[in-house]
Parts: C-alpha cells; structure tokens; sequence
C-alpha cells in the first residue's frame, strides 16, 4: 500500500477523534511572521484540516494540499464555508499552485510520509523570497507511564508501528537535512479524553491493526485495560506535546 491510499476510508475517525494543536503554537506563528488577512498559506498534507482551520479561523487564505481523496473531501466538508479556504488535490512532491505564490508552508503530522528532497524542492518554488516552512506535531510525552505503555503495546501488535510519527521526532538529523537555520519549540498540549474518544485516537492511527486483522482484537481489549488502569471519573488525560520546527529551508 503507498502512503497517499493507507488513509483512505479513515477520514471520520481522523476528523473525530485526533487533536487539536495547540493554540499558544498557532499564535506563536502567526505573531512572529506578522501573518494576516493578505497573507497566504499553504498547508501540505492537510488531512481533514486540523491545522488548516486555526489559520482560516483568522481571516488567513489557506490552501488545503491533501493528496487521499476521501481526507480531501472530508477537508472540504469542514472547511468548504470558509471563503478564504482553497482545497487542492494533490501531493507534496507535486504542489499544484503557481511559482512564489504563498507566504508560509505548514506540514501537521506529515512531513514522515513525504519524499523530504522533493517537498523541499516545492517549497522553494511555491514560497516567496525569503519565507519559511514550519512542520508541526502532536507528539505524545514519552517520560510518562501511559504513553510508554501505548508505545510498548503497538510495538508488540501493530508491525508497521515504528513510533509515534514514525518516529520522526526523535530523529534531528533529518530537520538538520532539510532547513538551512529553523527553530525548535516545544507547547505543552495535553487533552482529556473518554474511552471512546481514547480509543477512536489509537485506531486512527495508519499503523493501527484494521478490523479483519489477527491483533485487531486484543489491541482493542489492551488499549481498554490502559484506558480503565489511567481513567479517573470516566476521562483520560494524555501527556502530549506540540512541536514545532520553523524556519528557511536549505
């Protein structure tokens, strides 16, 4: 399976059930690099618009990158009100928008599944003189116990599990490859969750063992136990971190 069909038919649970990034990151972004309503966006890799919206929310014209067709549509779905959202159906190693067009670039939770030289290479042509790239993340706080857990129990039921964004945060190196000079800025973003929501976050997850799957089973019976041993009063909270890298790409 490529990259671009192993998050079809996943939209609603990706849409319900992922979280937010936080909103100290967001405004971070926005104050720092003087964005407004004549600023463009291009968020690559856009899923069901997570990372769109915040920016949309503030009169930003965002551009919608999403390759999958049912993220697309569920992208549109939410964000189709907004006159200053643009949805585009297409890769991030083929950008289908015109030369110096767009202020900022922003990857949330994806930059693990793109061809990093060729995306690169898009960016450079699509952004203006001197803007910059900033890739973002949710990423759970591995020094604590549930998040260990969760990490150990994909790791023995779910092969194509190689980490928390396939492991991609604990890797620098790859960042170091990609911007010339970036920032490196870690948001606390914690979130309550309920059983359902605990366990709609864990199966949406494109390594996550899928219905006629042999683990599908007792990961779910596993990830109850997690959620009954850390659950207080009916609710969960996560150890969770927004990470943001931005800067000028080599």
């Amino acid at each position: 399976m490529n990259n671009i069909d192993r998050f079809s038919h996943m939209e609603n649970d990706y849409s319900k059930y992922r979280p937010n990034y936080s909103k100290e990151a967001i405004e971070y972004i926005i104050s720092k690099y003087n964005l407004n309503s004549n600023s463009i966006i291009a968020d690559v890799g856009a899923g069901t618009g997570k990372l769109c919206l915040p920016f949309v929310e503030k009169g930003i014209t965002v551009y919608g990158i999403e390759p999958n067709y049912d993220m697309f549509h569920k992208c549109l779905e939410n964000l189709g009100s907004y006159s200053n959202f643009k949805g585009v159906n297409c890769s991030a190693e083929a950008i289908d928008l015109t030369n110096n067009l767009v202020d900022l670039v922003t990857v949330g939770q994806a930059f693990h599944w793109f061809d990093a030289i060729l995306f690169k290479n898009e960016c450079a042509r699509i952004l203006k003189d001197n803007s910059v790239v900033a890739i973002i993340y949710n990423n759970g706080d591995y020094d604590k116990k549930i998040i260990k857990e969760i990490h150990s129990l994909s790791s023995k039921y779910c092969p194509e599990y190689k980490g928390s964004s396939g492991g991609l945060n604990r890797n620098e190196e790859i960042f170091n490859n990609f911007f010339l000079n970036y920032e490196k800025i870690i948001f606390k973003n914690d979130y309550v969750l309920n059983k359902e929501q605990f366990i709609g976050l864990n199966f949406s997850a494109s390594y996550a063992p899928k219905q006629n799957s042999e683990n599908y089973t007792i990961y779910l019976n596993e990830l109850e136990r997690i959620f009954d041993k850390y659950s207080e009063n009916g609710y969960i909270t996560m150890p969770n971190n927004t990470i943001l890298r931005i800067g000028n790409i080599r």
